[in-house]
């Protein structure tokens, strides 16, 4: 019979008397505060009165009394299925001689004495606790679940002194003469302890069945780690979950999103007790070389080439791998062979950082998005700005006009390192020429209202291979 809550075990008749001791002591202070009041004592035992004492001292010294000599002859531990305690009287009872109360009350515990109880061994895991008959029957439990891994039973259970009195270990050794074959350690991931005592016999379960309790497996809460790549309904297939249950532990809303690095709370089936292990395996696998770069700071990153195409090897491992309860949860490589070279893939690959755009001016009010507009196609974006704002370079490079252009007024266009071109139109001030260089953010005019202008802005243009793209896409 399993229990979840810890088993208080009568080890031996004397113990019982101890713990019957023991319990009236702690009730003595309690009854002493009212002896201005209280005269007279009773022992009761399942609620029925016995006797009358002066003294709450002479009640528990025949109560005593009664359980030491019943204990005292049996031939085996006993237990007694009965409430004792010495209750106070106001009122004087009817009650006959000393002995005949001692008689009664030895004869109330006698008809409540079982004689079901029997020496146990009690595996305790945590809090949870499986009883078996004896020892053997412990290891045979314990074997039972070593077993589900160790299929040809090469290593055996042994019970160990932990250290604490009546309290035993258990330990997995290779068994004498067996051959392992490719497991090399086995064990318990718990802490498992195997306590002697007395129980009664209906608390006593035989060695399969206290193997699935321990076996069996609990849903145990435990935190989830969100990683790349993940959303709520991968998370709950990862966990076994439907993702409903998911957002109801979590108390999330289909409105709220999960980030990288978020904690969730997932249901985990989990058993009492799991088993460990180690196997050295020696296998044939494929293997892929490191991937070899070759740096091109004339190409900006993210730009790459495959100079040679990758080619896979095999070689002979042996590793030990790491299980839990089936699951590899480690692997470490002992030996390596080589049977045929992988070569790596190759790979040229561009180390300059691209350039990047920023807004050209400093406050304005964007007025004019890029596309149709008017029934014509206007190919930048505008920003309404007093006369005179201070316009800068969006990007660094060589400014390859600046002057009139028709429609444009005033204009500057700028060539970038990475081919694009920007152009900054309708300004009152050109501040730089043609042919120099300038840094982003450099000043370069001041805004105005020539060329074709509807009134006092800047027009922005970011052109691609000659042609005009939607500037907004490539400003940071």
């Amino acid at each position: 019979m399993n229990k979840k809550n810890n088993r208080k075990f009568k080890l031996t008749a004397a113990i019982t008397v101890f713990i019957t001791g023991a319990f009236c002591m702690m009730i003595l202070p309690l009854l002493t505060a009212g002896t201005a009041v209280i005269r007279y004592y009773q022992i009761m035992v399942n609620q029925k009165a016995y006797g009358c004492y002066e003294t709450s001292e002479d009640a528990v010294r025949d109560l005593v009394k009664a359980r030491k000599e019943l204990a005292e002859q049996q031939e085996e531990p006993v237990m007694i299925q009965a409430a004792c305690s010495i209750e106070p009287v106001k009122k004087v009872p009817k009650t006959s001689s000393p002995g005949a109360v001692y008689k009664e009350v030895y004869e109330a515990l006698e008809g409540h004495m079982e004689q079901k109880v029997q020496p146990a061994c009690t595996l305790r895991v945590n809090e949870f606790t499986v009883t078996v008959a004896s020892e053997a029957e412990a290891v045979t439990t314990l074997e039972l679940i070593k077993n589900k891994y160790d299929t040809v039973n090469a290593f055996e259970v042994q019970l160990t002194d932990s250290g604490n009195q009546n309290s035993l270990t258990p330990v997995c050794t290779v068994r004498e003469g067996a051959a392992a074959g490719e497991m090399i350690d086995i064990g318990f991931e718990q802490k498992i302890e195997i306590v002697k005592g007395y129980v009664n016999q209906n608390e006593i379960s035989d060695a399969a069945s206290a193997a699935a309790a321990l076996t069996k497996e609990y849903e145990t809460p435990a935190v989830y780690t969100v990683e790349k790549g993940d959303c709520l309904s991968i998370i709950a297939e990862k966990n076994g979950m439907k993702t409903k249950e998911l957002m109801e532990l979590n108390q999330l809303t289909d409105s709220e999103y999960i980030n990288i690095g978020d904690e969730l709370i997932v249901t985990v089936p989990k058993p009492e007790v799991s088993v460990w292990y180690k196997l050295r395996s020696a296998y044939e696998e494929e293997y892929q070389a490191e991937i070899q770069y070759v740096d091109n700071d004339q190409w900006y990153t993210g730009t790459e080439k495959v100079l040679q195409e990758g080619t896979s090897g095999r070689r002979q491992v042996v590793a030990e791998i790491t299980y839990s309860s089936g699951q590899e949860t480690g692997r470490e490589l002992l030996e390596e062979t080589l049977l045929a070279e992988a070569q790596p893939r190759v790979i040229e690959r561009g180390t300059s950082t691209p350039p990047t755009y920023i807004k050209p001016l400093v406050g304005g009010s964007f007025s004019s998005p890029f596309g149709s507009r008017w029934g014509r196609m206007h190919k930048g974006i505008d920003w309404s700005c007093p006369i005179g704002t201070a316009i800068r370079a969006s990007c660094g490079g060589r400014v390859v006009s600046a002057g009139w252009v028709n429609g444009y007024g005033n204009c500057i266009t700028i060539r970038h390192s990475d081919g694009k071109q920007t152009r900054y139109a309708h300004l009152s001030k050109i501040l730089v020429s043609s042919g120099s260089q300038v840094k982003q953010g450099e000043k370069i005019a001041l805004s105005g209202n020539t060329g074709n202008s509807t009134g006092p802005h800047l027009h922005f243009e970011i052109l691609v291979d000659g042609v005009q793209v939607n500037p907004s896409k490539y400003l940071n």
